[in-house]
């Protein structure tokens, strides 16, 4: 469905790149759902994680539904830093086929 968009990072997911992945997920504002695919990134720092928080932040205002795809430990290390609630309505999958097929259909 073009009301779900796919943002997948690989690579070290650092403050360069993450200044990119902010840009291109501008671009994204006029969709309903977004998965963000971070599985193969290597290592998540610190200002990755606030990025990604803004983000997600941003993309809440907009009404956007937002699903990860991470490895656990990312997951935890995201969950532990959850302070202002941002992840609260994040849902989080190990692989794109567990995200239910209705999610793309979700009003």
């Amino acid at each position: 469905s073009k009301d779900t968009r796919i943002l997948q990072i690989d690579g070290a997911f650092f403050f360069g790149s993450s200044l990119a992945f902010e840009n291109e997920a501008n671009t994204i504002l006029d969709t309903k759902r977004i998965i963000i695919d971070i599985k193969k990134v290597p290592f998540i720092d610190i200002t990755a994680i606030f990025t990604l928080k803004d983000l997600i932040v941003k993309l809440k205002k907009q009404d956007i539904k937002v699903c990860i795809i991470s490895k656990e430990k990312d997951k935890n290390q995201l969950l532990k830093l959850n302070k202002n609630c941002e992840f609260d309505e994040v849902e989080f999958y190990k692989r794109i086929d567990e995200i239910p097929n209705d999610y793309v259909d979700i009003n």
